[in-house]
């Protein structure tokens, strides 16, 4: 592998993690609207329309790839995709109730270990043995330190920013739906794991690398979109704000949710993308940029909005020395592929 493919790879694994990370903060301008309003129409377009659309341009017959592959890989894909939208509802509720900064770097990160965790627990047991094994399990340590280092960073905050001006802040909540989030997560790792003979068809039917990986992400991001959709419209019923779709002003929210939708599909098609360039040393380089970049990303986009603009000198220092705990465990991470 050449050094400008090198070079081209890890920009493109920066990039897709500053669009990643940067993917909530449109939410925060949908002033007028609730949460499940706003989530509804970035579920619309991250994992249905925007997705499908670029499916139908990259891959020259989507339906007929499918019909070629194997049901269990498509049953995989689809099951392990509706565990990670489970996640994704919990991440959007967490980042609402215990802040941006504070969100990413729990979800993310808890997302990182265990997405390398559970793989190996489920499809090579006997690696827990070995020094792969054991330098995840310590990550994994390293890990639940700079969680908790930012766990009391944020607890210490003397005010909090919703994210959504008519939504309410609740830290232990938040904390709660982080943590869970970072479980389920993690299930996109075991969706692309068990629902690789979907991309292996696609190639085999002519299709390129990033059609190929379209294949397989669509049919998960399909997946993710159930559970996202049914919570958003039980939300919508509840607290009957299905009117405030089309109330004076809203053009600009919708325009928001379709932003958060673009650059949530945007960071995971540039990191495939990514991947291609950097060939094998995708999962070992890649991965641990990528979520290092998230995490920062949304912390600057935290610090931008005042989420820590009344927070003293030791709060600060917790916060940042739990991030350079939290990049060090994702590190770790890279040494345990």
């Amino acid at each position: 592998m050449n050094v400008d493919s090198l070079f081209i790879g890890f920009n493109l694994a920066i990039l897709s993690g500053m669009l990643d990370g940067s993917m909530a903060s449109p939410m925060q301008l949908a002033k007028s609207w609730r949460w499940e309003n706003i989530w509804l129409v970035y579920s619309l377009f991250g994992m249905l329309l925007v997705p499908w659309s670029f499916a139908f341009f990259a891959l020259e017959d989507p339906l007929h790839i499918y019909e070629l592959a194997p049901r269990s890989a498509l049953y995989a894909a689809f099951v392990f995709g509706g565990g990670w939208g489970i996640g994704s509802i919990l991440f959007g509720t967490g980042i609402t109730l215990a802040g941006m900064s504070f969100g990413y770097a729990t979800v993310v990160s808890l997302t990182a270990v265990l997405g390398s965790l559970i793989p190996m627990i489920i499809l090579n047991p006997t690696k827990l043995r070995t020094f792969q094994g054991n330098i995840i399990i310590v990550a994994l340590f390293v890990l639940l330190i700079g969680v908790s280092l930012c766990s009391l960073a944020a607890s210490r905050r003397k005010e909090q920013k919703p994210l959504l001006k008519r939504e309410r802040t609740h830290f232990l909540l938040g904390l709660i739906a982080c943590v869970a989030a970072g479980f389920f997560s993690p299930m996109l790792n075991l969706a692309f794991a068990f629902g690789f003979p979907i991309s292996a068809t696609a190639l085999s039917y002519g299709s390129g690398d990033i059609g190929a990986s379209l294949a397989l992400l669509n049919i998960v991001l399909l997946a993710g979109f159930v559970p996202n959709v049914i919570y958003s419209l039980f939300l919508l019923r509840k607290n009957r704000t299905s009117n405030e779709f089309f109330q004076a002003g809203s053009v600009s929210n919708w325009f928001y949710g379709f932003l958060m939708g673009l650059l949530s599909f945007g960071a995971f098609l540039v990191y495939g993308i990514a991947n291609v360039y950097l060939g094998p040393m995708g999962p070992v380089v890649g991965w641990p940029i990528y979520m290092a970049v998230v995490i920062l990303t949304a912390n600057f986009w935290g610090l931008i909005r005042g989420e820590w603009s009344k927070a003293d000198k030791k709060t600060m220092i917790l916060l940042f020395s739990g991030l350079s705990v939290i990049v060090v465990a994702i590190y770790l991470v890279s040494l345990g592929q």
